[in-house]
């Protein structure tokens, strides 16, 4: 199962932690290279980009770990 995980901070960031550690294939998208870079290096996601377009569409899952306020703009 692929799974993207849109926001890496404290909530999204232990979800692809987590994940990946259960052999789920995680990818994730943040605003912050160093932050995905992290993530990377630390096995939390497989690849990672600051934009969802390439992520979402082939995932079969998304987890939305952003602040409820950035919710709807994300959407949008």
């Amino acid at each position: 199962m692929k799974i993207t995980i849109v926001g890496l901070g404290i909530i999204g960031g232990s979800y692809a932690k987590g994940l990946s550690m259960k052999g789920y294939e995680v990818y994730g998208v943040d605003k912050d290279l160093d932050t995905i870079k992290y993530a990377m290096e630390n096995g939390f996601i497989k690849h990672g980009e600051t934009t969802p377009r390439n992520l979402i569409p082939m995932a079969d899952m998304v987890i939305i770990g952003l602040y409820p306020s950035a919710i709807i703009p994300f959407i949008k």
